[in-house]
């Protein structure tokens, strides 16, 4: 009798202990990482322990990413993505009716907040507060904290005032209370988030920087004015276009891929489309980031702008696929793009078909007209003399002997054209 109740009193004794265990852990879960590489947790007693696969973090423990990658689920719908030497502190916040949910501090680096439809994420970062909601969001911090919203709805709140950050657009802290006008978000190509939201974006950004400046490249001086725009994009007719909208100080290539776009959208009037678009642009925005914002198909927008190209008589057309050529060609790829590539800088119009002639021997002369010859150098009655054939440079050296006679060539040949003897 006395061996078993000796028996019974340890096991009872280490289910208490058990007991007390499981309650100073699971009761006080605030978020599940998922990770994919190395992470360091700092526990509420200071104890640090390194782990290399998924955990439950408790309220008030810190997570550091070492190595890899890893997203934190803050509940339903709710998560946020760390990466290398990211640091996050979770805690539990206590909710009307006695119920808690948890919050993320951003201690160091930056986090992808994710937040579902109805589910809003909260993430601090020093004395700013960010909220995302249906969208996502990328927060960082440094010498100031900012917030680049890529989808959805993003608010911050620091130091008592709050701002609104739309979507591609972003918003800096530098001080507890002074939030920074939202602007267009600064997109680096290289950066994984960047590339996963806004790929397509920059890769539309390149291809139609590029024909703005082979299409201004391409212009006579003077030539664009609202009626020339008219006629190469024909739906502006059907707009309220005129010297109102027009900016005469503005690229014609920039006045193409802007109007195109206005014209591809469908968020507000015409006139609304425009200052929108061009404000946009002004502020900072590539045109794909543009083009984004307006929500209009990248397909659509690249075929008005060469279709508008091909209408102007003389200018070199928009090669199709990865392909070179004349005027604005397309060379290579972008990462994260959605199809074309980078699109190379364009060069001007094809080389005049009278130019002079760039030989290395002094026989090469401009070609003449056939219906009222000039003098020529010859020796009959009013034409001066021929000049005197000295032979071409020879120094010894290929590249600046061709470099010279082809200058002599040229200039020889204008003496002959203006009859010099």
């Amino acid at each position: 009798m006395t061996r078993a109740r000796r028996t019974v009193l340890l096991v009872v004794l280490a289910m208490a202990l058990a007991l007390s265990g499981c309650s100073d852990s699971s009761s006080e879960a605030a978020g599940r990482l998922e990770l994919d590489g190395r992470a360091e947790v700092t526990e509420t007693g200071g104890g640090v322990r390194e782990i290399s696969r998924s955990a439950t973090l408790r309220d008030g423990e810190q997570v550091k990413i070492l190595d890899g990658t890893a997203t934190l689920s803050l509940g339903p719908g709710r998560e946020l993505e760390l990466r290398r030497d990211t640091t996050v502190r979770l805690t539990l916040e206590e909710l009307a009716g006695g119920t808690t949910a948890p919050r993320a501090q951003l201690v160091g680096g930056d986090v992808l907040v994710v937040a579902a439809e109805q589910q809003p994420a909260v993430v601090t970062a020093g004395d700013t507060e960010v909220e995302v909601t249906a969208g996502a969001a990328r927060v960082s911090t440094g010498l100031t904290v900012t917030v680049a919203n890529y989808q959805g709805a993003a608010g911050v709140g620091t130091g008592g005032r709050a701002a609104s950050v739309a979507a591609l657009r972003q918003v800096s802290v530098p001080a507890p209370g002074l939030p920074s006008r939202p602007a267009p978000i600064v997109v680096d190509a290289s950066h994984p988030w960047d590339q996963r939201y806004l790929g397509d974006a920059i890769d539309l950004g390149n291809q139609l920087a590029s024909r703005s400046v082979g299409f201004t490249a391409q212009l006579r001086p003077g030539q664009a004015n609202p009626a020339f725009f008219r006629q190469i994009l024909p739906d502006l007719a059907r707009q309220q276009f005129d010297d109102a909208l027009y900016d005469p100080l503005l690229a014609p290539g920039e006045t193409l891929v802007g109007a195109a776009i206005t014209l591809a959208g469908n968020q507000g009037t015409f006139a609304d489309r425009w200052r929108d678009v061009f404000t946009f642009h002004e502020e900072g925005a590539s045109w794909g980031l543009v083009a984004l914002d307006q929500g209009v198909d990248r397909a659509a927008v690249l075929s008005a702008v060469d279709a508008a190209i091909a209408r102007v008589p003389g200018l070199a057309p928009t090669p199709t696929g990865a392909g070179t050529g004349a005027g604005m060609g397309s060379t290579g790829g972008t990462a994260g793009g959605g199809g074309g590539g980078q699109v190379a800088a364009p060069r001007p119009g094809a080389t005049p078909t009278t130019a002079p002639a760039t030989g290395g021997s002094s026989a090469a002369a401009p070609t003449t007209p056939t219906t009222a010859p000039g003098p020529t150098g010859g020796t009959g009655p009013g034409q001066p003399a021929p000049l005197p054939d000295r032979g071409p440079v020879d120094l010894g050296l290929p590249i600046v002997d061709d470099t010279l006679n082809t200058v002599i060539d040229a200039l020889s040949g204008l003496l002959r054209a203006l009859g010099a003897p």
